[in-house]
């Protein structure tokens, strides 16, 4: 019956509530979907990290490790019970072709590892055994999608598999079938073979060039004894590296450092170069829960606002409760539960909104969240810790603060009590918007940031650049025909290939200087490129040449193109740089040197979270690249990649054609930046629509208790703007307040994410003014609508009702 009476109570309430809770359904099935990841693996299982530090002080810190450690490390330290070694074709910038007699797919996750993995990772198996999948070396397990695309609906076991690499075909047998997507993974390889029986085996297996310092190709796991301390087992680790490495450590003249990290804690730690690819940053988890707490607690303050507001309407009814002998607990109670009405009808809509709600979630937050019957009993726990933490939150000092009124004061009012002041409303209103205006202002300094990603001068040019990606040998000799015809086609400016993307990188060469050892040498990132790469992307030199079109003499005297900052470790300019030769020492007596031949300016081949690396540029004659980078005219793009399409279709007749813009390649770098952005940006847009309905909503209750005060300044004269003053100026102070207290919340938070890029916009007062007055300007607007139509009154009106 209250409700019904009191409709603008209500709506305001159920609409804020149940936008809320949806909010918070939604962020809740994201971030409980985020945290899932590897919780099925054992959490005895650990990977190991390596740190390598050169004389100089410069550290690269990887998520792999090399080649022979993980078997000795189990032979040699008791808790460790066992091992496994992966490593996927990506990380040598390769993708394989699977082939079942006319049907072919490209797997770009497939995956060479020891025998042990299904002993140490899991996985869920639809067919097979775990234990034996890959005993025989010519086994091969698939992933149920990439079983589905070569066998149909036949049953792959036990037949016949061709995979296609780089160094040739080999033929294998499907031994078991897993579903990537029944656990949440890091690791979802399309396919997995030994390392017994790939063209890799000689990395694996009895190789006499691999140390224990280079060559971190490896994904190395650990699966510890029961109570073991992880802690005690690196200590150990370190005595066996320095048992069997510190020859090669010597020989490098680096050290290395090698860590666990739990496999549980692997999917937050965006630390490592060379790692996995869709890594989350706990921050941004924390970012996101924090959003849905807040966004809550709007909604919560609101109803508490809105209940204290509108007490002087309820006072009348509980001074005749209590006068009629209902105890204070009783009113209580019935507050309480009046809440819980509320709450609850709230609650289901709140079910029905993110049913409506989800799709578009999903493609916003780039994540597989659903709702089923998997987990229903855990959304089902946590709507009624939502349910009775809202009602606690909500109703429980509007009930206190209801049932405590005099009923011999109240009855003698016509309203009972005041119910449009309170120093707690005033502050909650406050620190409502200070939460809507941090959040609006926040989400402008994003936008700025993102607009200085995409326009930052990166040291070279990815606007219309076409990628083309070749992944065994058929397609790798196909390089110098694709480029002859590419050239051809009206449109192209210039083409090139090379054996990296900018942000994807899988070599580095420590040099060291004429005269001096590897003990001095320092490590530069190095891409193996064709003569034409530096023009077509543009890179600046700031002295000496490019490659020669007469790349012979270039490639025989292996001349190199290496970048300012690298030229400076060594106590270079780029002028005496030239001409400079660097030497390179490995195991086995190999020795390399290098000519310098050129020196770019500095550029951020990877993202700008990271400081601009010291790269090096290696030509490659060959024609052995795995991506060809194409240059093209923009104006007529989609002819162009037409053009093409029909070119690679002629040439590469089995593959489909699936170019790739390089601009899109870079923005990827910043995919969870992005993803967290737009569900920042959406849900702060929503909490300024829950702030601004308890504003508009308390400016009725404000007008209606000023009433007659309106109508007998209207009668002496008042104007229009005269009562839109008196009406909004309250409100309008606290917004302001809140604006101005807003300003250092947002500058730490701000600095904080902005602290995690190496390069960055700076924050300056038109950022906070931006955002501060878009949320004033909606703050007023709200509060306007309201006051114009209590100063349009009719004065008769009013003073004609006493």
């Amino acid at each position: 019956r209250y409700i019904v009476r009191n409709k603008l109570f209500a709506v305001v309430n159920i609409t804020g509530l149940s936008i809320s809770l949806a909010c918070c359904m939604l962020l809740f099935l994201y971030t409980t979907d985020e945290l899932s990841f590897e919780k099925h693996q054992n959490p005895n299982v650990y990977r190991i990290s390596s740190t390598m530090s050169g004389v100089s002080g410069e550290e690269l810190t990887s998520a792999t490790a090399s080649v022979p450690i993980g078997p000795v490390l189990k032979d040699e330290i008791p808790e460790i019970e066992n091992q496994v070694r992966i490593i996927g074709s990506a990380i040598f910038g390769t993708a394989e072709n699977l082939i079942n007699g006319e049907k072919k797919f490209t797997a770009k996750l497939g995956s060479v590892a020891d025998s042990s993995i299904f002993n140490v990772l899991k996985f869920h198996f639809l067919k097979g055994n775990p234990s034996t999948a890959l005993i025989d070396p010519k086994s091969v397990v698939l992933d149920t999608k990439m079983a589905l695309k070569l066998f149909g609906d036949e049953d792959p076991i036990g037949k016949l598999l061709e995979i296609e690499y780089t160094q040739g075909k080999a033929e294998f047998i499907v031994s078991a079938i897993i579903d990537n997507d029944y656990y949440h993974a890091d690791f979802n390889p399309d396919y997995i073979v030994s390392i017994h029986s790939t063209p890799f085996a000689p990395v694996f297996i009895n190789n006499p060039n691999m140390n224990w310092m280079g060559n971190n190709l490896t994904f190395t796991y650990l699966q510890l004894a029961e109570g073991a301390s992880p802690e005690a087992v690196e200590a150990k680790i370190d005595e066996v590296f320095k048992k069997y490495g510190k020859e090669d450590m010597e020989a490098l003249g680096f050290s290395k450092v090698m860590h666990l990290i739990n496999i549980n804690d692997i999917h937050f730690d965006t630390s490592f170069s060379y790692d996995l690819p869709n890594k989350t940053s706990m921050l941004y988890i924390k970012v996101i829960i924090s959003i849905g707490i807040l966004i809550l607690f709007l909604a919560c303050v609101n109803y508490v606002n809105l209940s204290t507001a509108q007490a002087g309407r309820r006072a009348l009814e509980v001074g005749v409760r209590k006068a009629m002998g209902v105890s204070p607990g009783a009113l209580k109670r019935q507050f309480l539960f009046e809440s819980f009405i509320i709450v609850f009808i709230a609650t289901l809509l709140s079910l029905l909104l993110v049913e409506i709600a989800l799709p578009y979630f999903i493609t916003l937050a780039a994540s597989n969240i659903s709702i089923d019957s998997s987990n229903w009993s855990v959304i089902a726990f946590y709507l009624v810790v939502f349910l009775i933490l809202t009602v606690f939150l909500a109703g429980l000092y509007p009930a206190i603060y209801l049932s405590r009124f005099n009923p011999a004061t109240v009855l003698k009012s016509r309203y009972g009590a005041n119910g449009d002041g309170g120093y707690l409303r005033k502050f909650l209103v406050i620190f409502q918007f200070i939460i809507s205006i941090s959040l609006i202002t926040g989400i402008v300094i994003i936008t700025q940031q993102f607009q200085y990603i995409k326009k930052s001068e990166k040291g070279f040019n990815t606007a219309s650049k076409l990628v083309l990606t070749l992944s065994n040998e058929a397609e790798l000799n196909m390089y110098e025909k694709l480029r002859n015809d590419i050239l051809a086609l009206n449109g192209i400016n210039s083409i090139t290939g090379a054996s990296s993307l900018p942000g994807h990188i899988t070599n580095d060469y420590p040099l060291y200087q004429q005269g001096k050892s590897m003990e001095d040498a320092k490590v530069a990132y190095a891409i193996n490129v064709d003569h034409n790469y530096i023009p077509v992307m543009e890179h600046k030199l700031v002295s000496g040449r490019n490659f020669s079109s007469n790349w012979k003499a270039d490639q025989e005297n292996n001349r190199i193109i290496i970048s300012k900052n690298y030229a400076e470790q060594f106590g270079f300019t780029p002028e005496t740089a030239i001409g400079e030769k660097l030497q390179f020492d490995w195991t086995g007596g190999i020795h390399q040197e290098f000519e310098v031949i050129g020196v770019m300016s500095d550029f951020n081949f990877f993202s700008l979270h990271q400081p601009k690396e010291s790269m090096m540029y290696m030509l490659e004659a060959s024609g052995n690249f795995s991506y060809v980078i194409i240059d093209f005219k923009n104006e007529n793009y989609e002819q162009i990649k037409a053009s093409i399409g029909k070119i690679w279709s002629e040439n590469i007749p089995d593959k489909s054609f699936e170019p790739q813009l390089l601009d899109d390649n870079i923005l990827a770098q910043y995919e969870k930046d992005y993803t967290s952005y737009k569900i920042a940006a959406v849900f702060a847009i929503l909490s300024i629509f829950i702030s601004c309905m308890g504003l508009y909503a308390l400016s009725v209750f404000i007008a209606e208790r000023k009433h007659k005060e309106i109508g007998i300044r209207k009668a002496m004269g008042a104007t229009l703007f005269n009562i839109i003053f008196m009406v909004s100026s309250n409100l309008s102070k606290m917004i302001i307040i809140a604006f101005v207290i807003s300003i250092p919340l947002v500058w730490f938070a701000a600095d904080k994410w902005l602290s995690t890029f190496n390069y960055h916009i700076d924050i300056t007062y038109k950022s906070y003014l931006f955002g501060g007055v878009i949320s004033i300007l909606i703050s007023w607007f709200t509060i306007s609508f309201q006051s114009v139509k209590a100063a349009k009154t009719n004065p008769a009106t009013v003073l004609k009702e006493d």
